[in-house]
């Protein structure tokens, strides 16, 4: 596509050996009810038949800017796409997920009415062949006691309570300023697993956030997705994100006392399960 053209959003997806879902992925963008969209899809060093799928949609015109790459991890590819993005706002779908039809829809009248915000997100339906469906934000209601909807999330009290009930933003749901984003430094390379809700924090630090009850895209969970296959790496990424936490002088001595739980129960429950 055109690489300037001008679009209100850049929708970037991320993949690596992905055959099994993206098509149905790139599929729920195509299916959008607005056009004001292009999809910039990274190939992170795919070796099965990713990149065939993609040029299939190429092929019939669907927007899409595609870059691929040699193997350089998750976030390396998440920057890639930042930077390739014509968009004013991008909209995080991941490579096994699927956005409702009215996802940008919906999301650009959020951005219209609220301007201070420069995040956006809302609730998912989680799915999957070994699962029952569930409501993402039901977890957070009924097991660990608090509604995002319904949390401070103007800047600096959103910081405070990203670290007090952990990332409550499911990354497929996720909306934010390009521009704000590039501010903050984007996606930080030594993560491979955290990189998302390391960006939101920093986002959040300096800008409001806006939550809706509103389901927004389809968070598929299945076996063989890494964060399941490496839990000890993910622990050790969130651990790191926490120490961070102890040292901030944005953070309330009450703020830290929950992050401290928070920390313990990480390595417990990864020790309980190993």
């Amino acid at each position: 596509m055109n690489q300037r053209e001008e679009v209100t959003f850049s929708v970037i997806i991320c993949c690596y050996n992905s055959e099994n879902y993206l098509e149905e992925s790139i599929n729920s963008i195509a299916e959008q009810t607005i056009d004001d969209w292009e999809l910039v899809i990274i190939n992170d060093g795919s070796t099965d038949g990713t990149e065939k799928i993609i040029k299939s949609f190429i092929q019939k015109g669907l927007k899409i800017n595609y870059i691929y790459q040699e193997n350089k991890g998750f976030a390396y590819a998440r920057n890639k796409a930042l930077a390739e993005a014509n968009g004013e706002w991008i909209a995080i779908l991941d490579h096994d997920d699927i956005a409702v039809p009215k996802r940008l829809e919906f999301q650009l009248s959020q951005i219209n009415k609220n301007p201070n915000s420069k995040l956006f997100f809302g609730d998912a339906m989680c799915f999957g062949s070994d699962i029952k469906e569930y409501m993402r934000f039901d977890i957070s209601k009924n097991i660990d006691k608090f509604d995002p909807c319904h949390l401070d999330l103007s800047k600096k009290n959103a910081y405070q309570n990203l670290y007090k009930y952990g990332c409550f933003i499911v990354s497929s749901t996720a909306t934010f300023n390009k521009l704000a984003a590039v501010e903050v430094g984007g996606f930080d390379q030594d993560y491979k697993f955290v990189a998302d809700y390391d960006l939101f924090l920093k986002l959040a630090l300096k800008h409001d956030l806006y939550c809706t009850k509103e389901i927004v895209s389809k968070w598929r969970a299945h076996r063989d997705q890494s964060t399941n296959q490496l839990r000890k790496e993910l622990v050790q990424e969130l651990g790191s994100i926490y120490f961070r936490a102890y040292r901030s002088n944005q953070l309330n001595f009450s703020s830290k006392s929950k992050v401290l739980k928070n920390h313990l129960y990480s390595y417990l429950n990864y020790f309980r399960n190993n």
